[in-house]
């Protein structure tokens, strides 16, 4: 909230020449984005679980597996990807079980479809950027780019190459900047 305060603050004069009545207008603005922040969030979540109606129950449920995954460090890209593949089968640590048994009761049939279309196979892992780069300069041949961009035109299926670009980096880029510093 404190970006968009900031934001908001340079932009009052094209609200309004008064500050008065433009801070009037675009104070409810930013009071009511936590609240809208967190519903699309859960929202959103809850679709990458199959999950289309999120209530505060469902909420707890996401929270948690977000918990675990941290304390387990898994790869969220990986994680939600075999959660929508699982097919009843956790794939999970042995730890999650409990979590993924009342994961599946809540989920109903709709459920795969939603995750399906939520949870991507593939994203464009720095790692493997970085090293479809090295290769293009190194053979001045675009052919890794071309095979690269076959798999990311189309992330939420599996192609014949997918899988060589699935793997999380195994540092989960720590360290790792961009040009923005992020």
């Amino acid at each position: 909230i404190w970006n968009l305060t900031c934001l908001a603050e340079c932009l009052l004069t094209l609200v309004n020449r008064d500050k008065d009545v433009a801070v009037a207008s675009i104070k409810p603005i930013l009071m009511s984005y936590t609240e809208r922040f967190e519903q699309a969030y859960f929202t959103m979540m809850g679709a990458k679980l199959g999950i289309s109606d999120v209530t505060e129950r469902d909420r707890n449920l996401i929270v948690e597996l977000l918990d675990s995954m941290q304390r387990h460090k898994l790869d969220f890209t990986q994680t939600f990807y075999r959660l929508a593949q699982s097919n009843g089968i956790n794939p999970l640590p042995e730890s999650c079980h409990d979590w993924f048994s009342r994961w599946t009761d809540r989920l109903q049939e709709s459920s795969r479809a939603l995750m399906l279309a939520n949870n991507p196979a593939v994203i464009p892992r720095n790692h493997h950027v970085e090293a479809v780069l090295k290769t293009v300069e190194e053979t001045g041949s675009t052919q890794a780019a071309d095979d690269f961009l076959e798999v990311l035109r189309s992330p939420y299926s599996e192609l014949v190459s997918t899988s060589d670009y699935q793997d999380a980096p195994q540092d989960n880029d720590r360290g790792y900047q961009t040009f923005c510093g992020t």
